[in-house]
């Protein structure tokens, strides 16, 4: 009997197909590529911040960084969404990656998600594949994101077309799934021009975002790639004298206003710091790992989750690393999971990270056995001791103590499965080094990490190019062993848009 999939129809039709597993697909794609380009902006430190028994100065330092990105979601979420003061002078706001990242974590507790407003169609950008009345409002985070990874560009695989005799092969990156819906021509192939029409407007809205929120608050908006200020940034200039003006006179600004503000801020802080774990283990098992075919797989799992819970609606169900990965692409489209949920449960499935460890100490082995019964196939894939690429553990890293956890022990049989794969492992979970405080992953995605040399980019231009004043923090992805990730793994950290006139860069 086939599994039923959550129809997800809204993602679907933001990546331009019918088909809810490859909607699925390609938003894993996204979320996995995006977490590994904000690495840096939020999930580093919401695993910093949980260690203050280890370095106290280190995980207030981080826990300052994480509500001073909370505290910039909100006052964009005010600013930009609903009735926002500043929606009709920028209708199509673009986030940055640390707002981005608070944004993610909000979405992945749909029961209580305190910034829903970004919901919003404004927030679509123009060159969106389909007209703007019939905007879905729910995608706009998948929207924002695959975007931005579009204008990351490294080690997109390369692709050429004959054009006939006496014309030039068109070239660029190949239309997988997941870039299909910047194929203007439907050839196959994105070419530069292609790109440059879709990120052109996003480009524009993102630049108008920035000029609206600085002379609005006065402070900076966009950062460089892998940075996350403890406070905001002041500038003083011209361009911010009205926000200079109101703070003078005692005008409280309209992000200020709520008296419950500083504890939202604190929740959606806790939300990117209960992530953290989950995103260091996803990283650490690296591209070698996490394939098409595990992405698949997982897909699959995640539709045998729903029956479970279909089934059995009073039970609380832990969920396993490849099935927790689908059900955060799910929730990123909230539309989507709350149609999905009531349509195949009757009711919208709780993702309850708030669990103490007493709950959860039976939960998985019973989830465990209610799926073996259910489903007559293991919870936990040990049957194929060759192949490590069909493990999956618990993935509850978001629910419960570190303590719980290391009881557990998948960080010792992923460290397993990891050097299985790559001949070494990573003992720190794909987020932390001892040596220098950066990441230890196998092998990139996406990166917000500068390096030395460029990768190969489909769309580069003469390395003259880079020279100009405008490009902005010139450093590329070397792409580690060179096994490319689905359709595009590596940021240039924002620099490789000169096919875009450059000056897409940080955030």
């Amino acid at each position: 009997m086939a599994t039923s999939l959550p129809a997800a129809r809204h993602l679907a039709r933001l990546v331009g197909t019918s088909d809810s597993r490859k909607a699925l697909r390609v938003g894993a794609q996204i979320y996995i590529n995006f977490m590994s380009l904000t690495r840096r902006s939020g999930w580093l430190q919401g695993h910093i911040s949980k260690q203050a028994a280890r370095d106290p100065i280190k995980a207030d330092q981080a826990r300052r960084a994480l509500l001073t990105a909370a505290e910039r979601h909100l006052t964009f979420a005010d600013l930009f969404s609903g009735k926002g003061a500043l929606r009709r002078d920028v209708p199509r706001a673009v986030p940055t990656r640390d707002t981005s990242v608070v944004w993610c974590a909000d979405l992945l507790r749909p029961q209580g998600s305190i910034a829903g407003r970004l919901e919003d169609p404004s927030l679509h950008h123009r060159g969106a594949p389909y007209s703007p009345s019939t905007l879905d409002q729910r995608t706009a985070w998948y929207d924002h994101q695959q975007h931005r990874l579009l204008q990351s560009g490294a080690r997109f695989e390369q692709a050429t077309k004959a054009r006939g005799w006496l014309r030039t092969p068109e070239q660029g990156a190949r239309a997988t799934t997941a870039l299909r819906r910047f194929d203007a021509d439907g050839s196959g192939i994105v070419t530069a021009g292609e790109r440059d029409l879709a990120l052109s407007s996003w480009q524009a809205d993102y630049d108008a975002t920035a000029r609206a929120f600085e002379r609005s608050t006065g402070t900076r908006y966009r950062h460089p790639p892998g940075t996350l200020p403890t406070e905001p940034e002041r500038l003083h200039s011209w361009a911010t004298w009205w926000a200079d003006l109101q703070a003078r006179v005692g005008i409280t600004p309209p992000q200020k206003q709520t008296a419950d503000r500083p504890a939202k801020a604190a929740k959606l802080a806790d939300a990117v710091a209960s992530q953290a774990s989950f995103v260091g283990r996803v990283l650490a098992l690296g591209p070698r790992i996490i394939t098409d075919a595990w992405i698949d797989r997982a897909i699959t799992r995640y539709g045998q989750f729903l029956e479970l819970a279909r089934k059995d609606p009073g039970a609380t169900l832990v969920p396993t690393l490849d099935i927790d990965l689908i059900w955060h692409v799910h929730m990123l489209s909230p539309r989507d999971y709350r149609d999905d949920c009531e349509q195949m449960l009757g009711r919208l499935l709780t993702h309850d990270d708030q669990k103490s460890d007493k709950e959860l100490a039976g939960a998985f082995e019973a989830t465990s056995g209610k799926w073996a019964e259910m489903h007559a196939t293991p919870y936990v894939w040990r049957a194929n001791h060759v192949d490590h690429r069909y493990y999956a553990f618990c993935g509850s890293c978001g629910w419960g103590e570190e303590l719980f956890h290391s009881n557990l022990g998948h960080r010792e049989v992923e460290a397993t499965q990891v050097e299985a794969i790559y001949g070494h492992s990573d003992a720190d979970g794909g987020l932390v080094s001892d040596a220098d405080g950066g990441l230890a992953e196998p092998e990139l995605w996406a990166t917000d990490a500068p390096a030395a040399d460029a990768a190969e980019d489909p769309w580069a231009a003469p390395a003259s190019a880079t020279d100009s004043e405008d490009y902005w923090y010139s450093s590329s992805d070397t792409g580690g062993s060179g096994s490319s990730w689905g359709w595009g793994s590596s940021d240039s950290s924002d620099s490789s848009c000169s096919s875009c006139g450059g000056g897409c860069g940080g955030d």
